[in-house]
């Protein structure tokens, strides 16, 4: 007669293992935004777009200026907050004439925070040497979930 095992005798396979996620890390990788525009009309400015980037990557301002009058447009590093997210420690500044585009470009620096910052943009009339304000966002991100 041929031996066989007891129910209690045979081997259990072991349950499946979840599989784990490391801490923090998504699943879906953030949307970028690093280019964002600034129109200057002659009706005003409409705030732009949030940029997005991440730590030691690119952000860059598109200036179109309509307005009729050539206009400055500045930004200042030392005005974003709660700290200043970029590498440039100078002012980002270029001159628009009317009908015409400019840009500004900047750098995230590589120990910048993950968070959201906020900082001004400064739009100075050339005619009447009054500036406005606009006051957009930049959020820095993860750069793992896109690799």
């Amino acid at each position: 007669m041929a031996k066989t095992r007891s129910r209690a005798m045979a081997k259990k396979k072991s349950p499946p293992r979840s599989r784990r996620r490391t801490k923090g890390a998504s699943s879906t990788p953030p949307v970028l935004n690093v280019l964002t525009r600034v129109i200057i009309k002659k009706t005003g400015v409409d705030k732009p777009e949030k940029l997005v980037s991440f730590e030691g990557g690119p952000v860059a301002w598109l200036i179109h200026n309509i307005s009729g009058i050539d206009h400055t447009i500045t930004i200042d590093p030392k005005k974003f907050s709660p700290s200043n997210p970029l590498a440039e420690t100078d002012l980002l500044s270029v001159r628009v004439p009317d009908q015409d585009k400019g840009v500004l470009i900047g750098t995230v620096r590589d120990d910048a925070n993950e968070t959201a910052y906020t900082y001004d943009i400064e739009l100075l009339n050339a005619r009447t040497n009054v500036a406005r304000h606009i006051d957009p966002d930049l959020d820095v991100v993860d750069p793992r979930p896109l690799i």
